[in-house]
Protein backbone atom coordinates (compact mmCIF):
# COMPACT_ATOMS: atom_id res chain seq x y z
CA UNK A 1 0.00 0.00 0.00
CA UNK A 2 1.24 3.49 -0.80
CA UNK A 3 1.01 6.69 1.44
CA UNK A 4 0.22 9.87 0.71
CA UNK A 5 -1.22 13.07 3.42
CA UNK A 6 -5.14 14.88 1.60
CA UNK A 7 -4.29 18.41 0.85
CA UNK A 8 -5.68 21.10 3.68
CA UNK A 9 -5.75 23.87 5.28
CA UNK A 10 -4.50 24.60 8.75
CA UNK A 11 -2.48 21.60 9.41
CA UNK A 12 -5.25 19.19 9.12
CA UNK A 13 -3.83 17.03 6.38
CA UNK A 14 -4.52 13.28 7.22
CA UNK A 15 -2.54 10.73 5.77
CA UNK A 16 -4.45 7.83 3.74
CA UNK A 17 -2.91 4.35 1.91
CA UNK A 18 -4.06 3.82 -1.35
CA UNK A 19 -3.75 1.16 -3.98
CA UNK A 20 -4.06 1.08 -7.68
CA UNK A 21 -4.77 -1.25 -10.16
CA UNK A 22 -5.82 -1.07 -14.19
CA UNK A 23 -9.94 -0.20 -12.84
CA UNK A 24 -9.79 1.11 -9.95
CA UNK A 25 -8.54 2.95 -7.21
CA UNK A 26 -8.89 1.96 -3.58
CA UNK A 27 -8.39 4.28 -0.60
CA UNK A 28 -7.67 3.48 3.10
CA UNK A 29 -8.78 6.06 5.80
CA UNK A 30 -8.93 5.96 9.76
CA UNK A 31 -6.32 5.65 11.97
CA UNK A 32 -5.42 2.34 11.10
CA UNK A 33 -6.72 2.35 7.20
CA UNK A 34 -9.83 0.19 8.31
CA UNK A 35 -12.30 2.63 6.36
CA UNK A 36 -11.96 1.57 2.53
CA UNK A 37 -13.82 3.70 -0.72
CA UNK A 38 -12.79 2.28 -4.20
CA UNK A 39 -13.68 3.99 -7.00
CA UNK A 40 -13.72 3.01 -10.97
CA UNK A 41 -11.16 4.24 -13.00
CA UNK A 42 -14.29 5.16 -15.35
CA UNK A 43 -15.37 7.60 -12.18
CA UNK A 44 -12.41 9.19 -11.96
CA UNK A 45 -12.12 9.82 -15.64
CA UNK A 46 -16.08 10.96 -15.21
CA UNK A 47 -14.66 13.23 -12.82
CA UNK A 48 -12.05 15.28 -14.91
CA UNK A 49 -14.45 15.87 -17.73
CA UNK A 50 -17.22 17.22 -15.74
CA UNK A 51 -14.84 19.62 -14.41
CA UNK A 52 -12.33 20.21 -17.33
CA UNK A 53 -14.23 23.43 -18.40
CA UNK A 54 -15.09 24.75 -15.49
CA UNK A 55 -12.04 26.34 -14.29
CA UNK A 56 -11.19 26.48 -10.70
CA UNK A 57 -13.73 24.44 -8.81
CA UNK A 58 -13.80 24.48 -4.78
CA UNK A 59 -13.24 21.13 -3.11
CA UNK A 60 -16.20 21.81 -0.60
CA UNK A 61 -16.30 18.52 1.18
CA UNK A 62 -17.18 19.05 4.73
CA UNK A 63 -19.79 16.55 5.59
CA UNK A 64 -21.90 18.69 7.46
CA UNK A 65 -22.06 22.20 5.24
CA UNK A 66 -20.77 20.56 1.45
CA UNK A 67 -20.35 23.77 -1.12
CA UNK A 68 -22.75 23.67 -4.42
CA UNK A 69 -20.39 22.71 -7.32
CA UNK A 70 -16.97 21.94 -5.53
CA UNK A 71 -15.63 18.43 -5.64
CA UNK A 72 -17.37 17.19 -2.71
CA UNK A 73 -21.01 18.01 -4.21
CA UNK A 74 -20.29 16.05 -6.73
CA UNK A 75 -18.85 12.72 -4.66
CA UNK A 76 -22.87 13.04 -2.62
CA UNK A 77 -24.45 13.69 -5.63
CA UNK A 78 -23.26 11.84 -8.69
CA UNK A 79 -21.45 9.46 -6.63
CA UNK A 80 -23.64 8.58 -4.13
CA UNK A 81 -20.36 8.76 -1.89
CA UNK A 82 -19.17 10.31 0.68
CA UNK A 83 -17.94 14.28 0.41
CA UNK A 84 -14.97 13.33 2.76
CA UNK A 85 -13.69 11.05 -0.13
CA UNK A 86 -13.08 14.10 -2.30
CA UNK A 87 -10.08 15.56 -0.37
CA UNK A 88 -8.49 11.85 -1.10
CA UNK A 89 -9.44 11.57 -4.79
CA UNK A 90 -7.99 15.54 -5.49
CA UNK A 91 -4.32 14.40 -3.79
CA UNK A 92 -3.99 11.34 -5.80
CA UNK A 93 -4.57 13.58 -9.06
CA UNK A 94 -2.75 16.17 -7.76
CA UNK A 95 0.01 13.38 -7.60
CA UNK A 96 -0.42 11.70 -10.77
CA UNK A 97 -0.43 15.53 -12.31
CA UNK A 98 -4.10 15.44 -13.17
CA UNK A 99 -4.97 19.02 -11.75
CA UNK A 100 -3.73 21.70 -10.68
CA UNK A 101 -4.50 23.42 -6.51
CA UNK A 102 -4.34 26.86 -5.04
CA UNK A 103 -5.46 27.59 -1.65
CA UNK A 104 -5.26 31.74 -2.10
CA UNK A 105 -8.59 32.26 -0.56
CA UNK A 106 -10.21 30.55 2.24
CA UNK A 107 -10.89 27.43 0.12
CA UNK A 108 -9.17 24.79 -1.19
CA UNK A 109 -9.24 25.02 -5.40
CA UNK A 110 -8.23 23.19 -8.28
CA UNK A 111 -8.51 22.69 -11.74
CA UNK A 112 -8.13 20.12 -14.46
CA UNK A 113 -4.87 20.81 -16.04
Amino acid sequence: MNKMFTLSRGGRAKEFGYEKSDLELKIYTGADFSTEYTICESDIEDILMHFKDKGWFILGNQVDNIKPNGLGDYFKTELEASPKFASHIAAYLMKQGKLDYRDDYDYLEFRVK
